[in-house]
């Protein structure tokens, strides 16, 4: 294998649980020296206090799973940071903060003009991918003071 300067995870690691993503993260580890790591947390002082697996967690696990169609599997911040650690890596540096998906000025900046412009269409002119859409804002909208984003650049522990 390549050795890398570093491994950028984007929203890659949420929908597996705890143990695949401390595999995946161990199997990068020997080949880069910088992880960044920008995934969904779950936040709030309810959830901070309860842990990962508390009923307001596994119930917004569960709906926002159920709306996106796919497994999920988000973690506390604390939790992101035990991860990484566990696999021989020093956290940096982090930032927290809520969930802007599917704000149009938000999709704007990130998507660009003709990007924008072509998900609306995609949205106006199918309407399974509108429910589909609607659904997820709500969906977003329920839980905002749970769910988030965590950015973090971890660096090999020095010895």
């Amino acid at each position: 294998f390549k050795h890398f300067d570093c491994a950028v995870f984007e929203a890659s690691l949420s929908h597996y649980p705890t143990k695949k993503k401390q595999k995946v993260l161990q199997g990068i580890a020997k080949h880069t020296d910088e992880i960044l790591l920008h995934e969904l947390t779950l936040r709030g002082a309810d959830i901070t206090l309860g842990g990962d697996d508390c009923a307001l967690a596994r119930h917004v696990k569960q709906d926002a799973g159920r709306t996106l169609s796919i497994a999920f599997h988000p973690l506390t911040v604390a939790k992101w940071k035990e991860l990484l650690e566990g696999v021989g890596y020093e956290v940096v540096q982090v930032e927290t903060g809520p969930i802007v998906a599917l704000n149009p000025l938000t999709l704007v900046k990130d998507e660009g003009v003709n990007g924008f412009a072509k998900i609306v269409w995609n949205i106006v002119s199918d309407s399974d991918i509108r429910n589909r859409v609607l659904e997820t804002k709500k969906m977003m909208k329920v839980h905002e003071d749970e769910l988030g984003y965590v950015i973090i650049q971890a660096q090999p522990k020095k010895v």
